[in-house]
């Protein structure tokens, strides 16, 4: 198709329309965010504003978009508490120290992210894909992980007291050091010592 002036013109408005309605979200985030009465009914589309509002302080008061694509997103250390992420695409993304307590990651596809000393207790990760994930010292202590794809997953030393595996792949998962209790689920005929994990008392659980 050929490119003419009056085509182009209009593919330059276009751009400067969406430029300017994604500026006038950016400062309703910010004005929503700053402000503690203003009450939000703004869900989050993508990655940009995810980002934003989630290392402003602010993701308290939005919702994610259903199968948000946040692939490579930086969230180091970001509060991603009590999070709607179901289904979202966080392939690659950096959430090394992030604090996703409670967040509902149901089904999300996180291959190959970086978890490291993230805090996921208690949440669910239902059926989500954790292949090739590094997990090493994260925090999964009462999280849902059934039926939960964790193929050559990196979870040294990762806390998984009280955590529910059964259903979950495991195959290739590094499992070193990582803790269990009486109260963690897995799989019939799975031997967490094979693993080389650690079994940890209650006493101990409470000093730590």
């Amino acid at each position: 198709m050929k490119i003419t002036k009056s085509i182009l013109t209009k593919i330059i408005k276009e751009e400067i329309l969406l430029e300017m309605m994604s500026n006038q979200r950016m400062a309703q985030m910010r004005k929503i965010i700053s402000d503690d009465s203003e009450e939000a009914d703004m869900t989050l589309r993508n990655k940009r504003e995810f980002e934003y509002v989630a290392h402003h302080g602010g993701l308290n008061k939005f919702r994610a978009e259903k199968g948000i694509d946040l692939s490579g997103a930086y969230l180091a250390g970001a509060n991603l508490e009590k999070a709607y992420l179901k289904e979202a695409y966080l392939k690659e993304a950096d959430l090394k120290r992030a604090n996703l307590t409670g967040a509902d990651l149901t089904e999300a596809d996180l291959t190959e992210a970086d978890l490291t000393e993230a805090n996921l207790t208690g949440a669910n990760l239902k059926k989500v894909y954790l292949g090739l994930t590094n997990l090493q010292q994260a925090n999964l202590k009462g999280a849902n992980l059934e039926e939960a794809n964790l193929e050559y997953a990196y979870m040294e030393k990762a806390n998984l007291t009280g955590a529910d595996l059964e259903g979950a792949r495991l195959l290739g998962a590094n499992l070193k050091r990582a803790t269990y209790n009486s109260e963690t689920k897995f799989n019939t005929g799975f031997n967490p010592e094979d693993h080389g994990m650690v079994l940890v008392q209650e006493d101990e659980e409470d000093s730590e």
